[in-house]
């Protein structure tokens, strides 16, 4: 396992989360794990404007190296509809 898969597996990203970043050309530091915002959905190793470490992927790239993982919920239509708006 190389280092960047180390840093990655420790990272976390819902479907829901996913989707609001794809939406919106956004990506996440996988150091600090600080949003990033006009990133390209398929950018990887992007300066991040918090922490400075070349760790900022698209959403995109986040979903290829395995860090958006599906909750049980996320599938679930009652779920989904009682918590919509939340955040």
């Amino acid at each position: 396992m190389t280092a960047l898969q180390k840093i990655a597996s420790r990272v976390s990203v819902s479907i829901d989360e996913y989707e609001r970043m794809a939406a919106a050309d956004a990506g996440l530091c996988l150091l600090c794990e600080t949003p990033a915002e006009e990133i390209e959905p398929d950018a990887t190793r992007l300066i991040c404007p918090a922490c400075g470490a070349r760790m900022v992927f698209g959403a995109e790239a986040l979903l290829l190296m395995g860090v958006v993982k599906a909750s049980p919920l996320d599938n679930d239509p009652i779920f989904r509809q009682n918590n919509e708006g939340e955040e």
